[in-house]
């Protein structure tokens, strides 16, 4: 019986998320939940919505301080005084410390704002976790403490996984907190 689209498509999907290190998932988790500071999380488009979402439930499923650049009057402001590619690398000079982390999504990996962030996050001696796909050698990847890297190869298979992955990271460490 020949495959749908549809099916063809989860599969990839599937094979995303089975490709993932866990070991490494593992020590993400780790450290965002046993976090001493503030996690920050940024993201453009899609990835802006998820890190959004993933830090409204991951402060209030788990207690872990959390702040989303995604207000639309900071995100203009900063970009019009700043320029777009230091939108979250200027607010991370303000308010990171080094016992902070920055989640950063990024499908591509290259987005410039994102890769700002990532070396002033390093400069604060922040942990830096990326999320990443397409190819291999994007600079989030490279730049990352923790890079969770898939190789997809178009936005719609990366971001799912993402979002998938995200919410098996809230899950996991709401259950942990809820037992501890």
């Amino acid at each position: 019986m020949k495959q749908s689209v549809y099916e063809k498509y989860v599969e990839d999907v599937n094979n995303l998320l089975c490709s993932v290190d866990e070991e490494n998932l593992k020590n993400i988790i780790m450290e965002i939940a046993n976090c001493e500071g503030t996690v920050y999380m940024i993201g453009n488009g899609a990835s802006a919505s998820m890190a959004s979402h993933f830090s409204v439930d991951l402060m209030k499923n788990s207690g872990i301080k959390t702040v989303c650049f995604h207000d639309p009057a900071f995100l203009t402001c900063y970009s019009n005084d700043f320029g777009y590619d230091k939108v979250f690398s200027q607010k991370l000079l303000e308010l990171g410390q080094a016992n902070d982390i920055l989640l950063a999504i990024s499908s591509s990996g290259n987005s410039k704002n994102i890769i700002n962030a990532a070396k002033v996050a390093k400069k604060l001696k922040m942990k830096v976790i990326g999320f990443s796909g397409f190819s291999n050698d994007n600079k989030l990847k490279n730049i990352a403490d923790l890079s969770l890297y898939l190789e997809g190869n178009t936005y719609g298979k990366v971001e799912i996984s993402h979002n998938v992955i995200l919410h098996y990271i809230i899950d996991i460490i709401t259950e942990f907190k809820t037992t501890e």
